[in-house]
């Protein structure tokens, strides 16, 4: 199973690696638990969503926010990938808009394919662009897996902690999903200094959802500039975070940032072989 990836990762899915031989780096990958039905996350003592209807709470909390952006190109970054049902919602709205959509995560804990595959089971719409993801998935640690989708998306899928991924990349997102069980489980990622990071990344007037409605996020939210409102949410989840991005930050950490977006660049763009390397510039 392990041998096809050198021989695929040059043509549709590519690593960013220094040395195809640094794949001993493989990344433990997260076993799923549930808990009351529900796929649960030991480590953070939380369920990834509801229950009753996933695929709708992540429509309404997450990829609604793509109806706002007037733009033909559009950049989401998503701070903890998890099963990725906000990425497969909201690549399955863009590709229905007309839209085209670069698509940038963070997974400290990646799921295995195993769990991957039977959760996705579930979900016939995705069938088509899960099968192109799972052929190319294969974490390996502290590096970035690119997978095409047609001419219409692009997934940069970055496997380790979020500090680390804002810190060592350069792109400018017009939507960020703030997306990491709760603030109390796991409050490195509503903190002021992740928000800043975040703001740091974001284009002006981005916007940034968040399931979270929590005082210590919205704390945050406001040392760092962005403009929140609450808003009414679906199920379980009465309410959420929308917030306005309008004092973008210029990016402290330039030095040879491992991911970079160019610019005045577009999706259909397609990566020379001397992308490959680590610090390349993706795009």
């Amino acid at each position: 199973k392990q041998n096809r990836h050198p021989k695929r990762y040059s043509k549709r899915a590519i690593y960013s690696l220094r040395d195809f031989k640094q794949k001993h780096k493989r990344i433990k990958r997260q076993k799923m638990l549930l808990k009351d039905g529900v796929p649960y996350n030991e480590r953070f003592g939380d369920v990834y969503f509801d229950a009753n209807d996933p695929k709708a709470e992540r429509q309404s909390v997450y990829a609604s926010a793509i109806d706002e952006i007037k733009k033909d190109e559009i950049i989401i970054a998503e701070s903890g990938f998890g099963f990725g049902l906000n990425f497969f919602v909201s690549l399955k709205k863009a590709q229905a808009l007309g839209k085209k959509l670069h698509y940038i995560a963070c997974e400290i804990e990646p799921i295995s394919v195993a769990d991957l595959e039977r959760f996705y089971a579930d979900f016939s719409e995705f069938r088509e662009l899960f099968c192109e993801f799972i052929s190319f998935y294969y974490p390996i640690k502290d590096e970035i897996l690119r997978i095409y989708f047609g001419d219409f998306g692009i997934l940069d899928f970055y496997f380790g902690a979020a500090f680390a991924w804002l810190q060592n990349s350069d792109f400018r997102a017009d939507i960020f999903y703030i997306d990491g069980f709760s603030p109390s489980k796991n409050t490195e990622l509503f903190s002021t200094d992740f928000l800043a990071l975040v703001r740091e990344h974001c284009a002006k007037d981005a916007i940034l959802r968040s399931y979270s409605c929590a005082r210590v996020f919205k704390d945050a939210l406001s040392k760092n500039a962005f403009i929140y409102e609450k808003r009414v949410g679906q199920g379980k989840k009465r309410e959420f975070i929308h917030a306005l991005c309008s004092k973008p930050m210029a990016k402290k950490h330039t030095l040879n940032p491992w991911f970079a977006k160019a610019r005045n660049s577009t999706l259909a763009k397609k990566p020379q072989k001397k992308s490959h390397r680590r610090s390349a510039n993706f795009m």
